[in-house]
């Protein structure tokens, strides 16, 4: 996989989804925590849930750990 500027990989100790938190900042919505607001718009939790799971189905397992990227395509 070719990687850009835009990319960004995340590593995660186990494969436990990441905790999602109610934003406080500039919505009330929930971000995904990999992804730029601009690839993954605020939504309500249980999509940002769903978007998380697709990640982890995504990763690479090394070891016990989760490595996924996120990207300006979506990933």
């Amino acid at each position: 996989m070719q990687m850009s500027a835009a990319n960004r990989i995340s590593v995660r100790k186990g494969t436990e989804l990441p905790p999602i938190q109610k934003c406080t900042e500039c919505c009330s919505r929930y971000h995904c925590p990999l992804c730029n607001s601009k690839i993954f718009k605020p939504t309500d939790r249980y999509r940002v849930i769903i978007h998380l799971k697709a990640h982890l189905a995504r990763s690479v397992k090394y070891k016990g750990d989760a490595i996924a990227s996120s990207g300006e395509n979506g990933n």
